[in-house]
């Protein structure tokens, strides 16, 4: 299920870090825990799993998108008045029903940012996305940079970018193991799974935790591709979103008009 919220500044002259994903993660999930504490410490700490070592917590968010021309992007903040922001917030869960997340998030007031840039937002809207209608190929716009990455060691990770040898198999081996995490999913019928790269690739590196002793920088790409697959991991595609990290603002796919 997918949602979009408008999100209404409260003050004049709102500021927003330039890295504001993990705020948004952590906004998520305080509102999460003030409705259902168990729910929300479940999937921060544990999340879906496929197996002990895999967790998986299937939900993402889009970019925040604000009215052209009434926003400015500066070295390390978006200045945008006080005119309204939009994001989507994308679930697969038994939890995200449309009328438990308008419960908890609708006319919610809340903080979002960081000690240097803030600003206070009311939920003003939520609507219901609708569904697209899965095929077998479809194709994608990486609106939020998709992470595919290996462990070296214990302290080293290799971000790949598309063009690696190894890429198209880590990304659709993360998609089954999210698939599979999902309860009550059905065994995958046996077919060629395929990703092709449709356009050039774009770096984007985030910060994560900004300005804290465990700040992480985490390295993705923005592109447009086209998957062959089932249906079903179409859904959790859209759903959940591509790569890793999805739950930290990375991977949210749009279904691409090219």
């Amino acid at each position: 299920m997918r949602f979009k919220f408008i999100l209404e500044p409260q003050e004049s002259n709102n500021t927003l870090p330039l890295n504001y994903q993990y705020p948004v993660e952590s906004w998520i999930y305080n509102t999460l825990q003030k409705s259902d504490a168990d729910y929300a410490t479940w999937l921060h700490t544990t999340g879906y799993s496929e197996n002990e070592q895999k967790h998986f917590k299937l939900f993402c968010f889009s970019q925040l998108k604000f009215e052209y021309k009434n926003h400015s992007i500066s070295e390390n903040k978006i200045d945008f008045g006080k005119h309204p922001v939009e994001i989507e917030l994308s679930f697969v869960t038994h939890q995200a029903t449309e009328s438990f997340i308008s419960g908890i998030f609708l006319n919610q007031e809340f903080k979002l940012g960081n000690l240097q840039h803030a600003a206070h937002f009311k939920v003003q809207t939520i609507q219901l996305c609708p569904e697209p209608e899965y095929g077998q190929v479809m194709k994608y716009y990486a609106q939020t940079p998709v992470v595919i990455s290996q462990q070296r060691s214990e302290k080293h990770t290799t971000y790949l970018d598309p063009s690696d040898a190894a890429y198209a198999q880590l990304f659709i081996n993360n998609l089954i193991n999210k698939y599979n995490s999902v309860p009550q999913s059905q065994s995958l019928p046996m077919q060629a799974i395929n990703f092709n790269l449709l356009s050039d690739f774009k770096k984007k590196i985030i910060t994560v935790k900004e300005g804290r002793s465990d700040e992480t920088k985490i390295k993705g790409y923005k592109f447009e591709f086209e998957l062959k697959a089932p249906p079903e991991l179409h859904k959790v595609l859209f759903a959940t979103g591509a790569g890793e990290k999805n739950s930290t603002g990375f991977g949210f796919v749009i279904i691409s008009k090219r």
